[in-house]
């Protein structure tokens, strides 16, 4: 006890530097958390008396017919896997673009960036417009052969579409975080693999990847967790239609609390909460970690 007390002594102006951050913390995080599990025991509307019922709402969304869960997890599976690798793909080629020495550098770079700076609903409306019945990218699918507004009206491409359409949203944040990662690398290891007779596509495999893997994987890390998440791209495109088609679960959890079921709503944000979780543990099983480039 004499021990702790003269740790205590010696430490404590450490924990008066952290005292404001750990009480957000519990304010706005650790209680929140505790007090939604608490609500998803319960049969809890607005207006209404709270009512203990254990795992009844768990046990409802995972087995009663009427239940829309394993719909909307179906849906967020196929925006997950859309997603993630479209938003890769377009961050990486685009900082890797960036990266050269182009004409009107000044200019692309504001292309490029322009999405970051407006708002999620504004950007969505935009699209909205554009895939609406009159709308310029409509016009040409019709002049394709497409029927009207086939991309997020049909039950088939709506989900995809809507994916591809949040990767082009989210694509600058990352861009620009590649493209720190990327100006970091000396040039003379790309002067010396020229020497030794390295393709274009030899040096971006062997130096370009592995030096920008840590960047790589906390990107996989925080757009997978982010994904789950996606709730403004659906309000705005498509309210989860057509035919529940893309209903996620972000906006599944909207719509019961809309209705004033508070209690299940908890419960459908436990279930994400735990998604995320499993998320992290299989990308912490199966992805390569930064150290194993080296």
């Amino acid at each position: 006890m004499q021990i702790a007390l003269k740790r205590l002594k010696r430490t404590w102006i450490g924990y008066v530097f952290v005292s404001p951050w750990l009480i957000l913390f519990c304010v706005f995080g650790f209680f929140p958390i505790l007090y939604s599990l608490v609500l998803s025991l319960q049969e809890a509307r607005v207006m209404q008396e709270p009512v203990w019922v254990g795992l009844y709402n768990f046990k409802y969304l995972l087995s009663d017919p009427t239940s829309d869960l394993w719909l909307t997890l179906r849906n967020t599976v196929i925006f997950v896997v859309v997603y993630i690798p479209v938003l890769l793909l377009l961050s990486l080629g685009m900082a890797y673009m960036l990266n050269r020495k182009l004409k009107f550098e000044v200019f692309w770079k504001t292309a490029v960036f322009m999405p970051l700076v407006t708002a999620g609903v504004v950007y969505a409306i935009m699209w909205s417009n554009m895939l609406s019945a009159n709308g310029i990218l409509n016009t040409l699918l019709n002049a394709l052969g497409f029927d009207d507004n086939t991309l997020l009206t049909n039950i088939h491409t709506a989900m995809p579409t809507v994916a591809a359409i949040d990767a082009l949203k989210n694509a600058p944040y990352w861009t620009i975080i590649i493209l720190t990662a990327l100006t970091s690398i000396s040039t003379d290891l790309y002067e010396s693999a020229t020497l030794d007779g390295a393709t274009a596509y030899q040096k971006f495999r062997r130096i370009t990847i592995p030096l920008i893997s840590p960047t790589l994987y906390f990107m996989l890390y925080m757009a997978s967790i982010g994904a789950w998440n996606v709730f403004d791209q659906v309000f705005v495109l498509t309210k989860g239609g057509p035919a529940n088609g893309t209903l996620t679960l972000n906006y599944y959890l909207f719509s019961i609390f809309s209705r004033g079921r508070i209690g299940l709503a908890s419960a459908v944000g436990i279930i994400i909460g735990c998604l995320v979780l499993l998320t992290v543990m299989v990308l912490k099983r199966f992805v390569k970690s930064e150290n194993d480039y080296y």
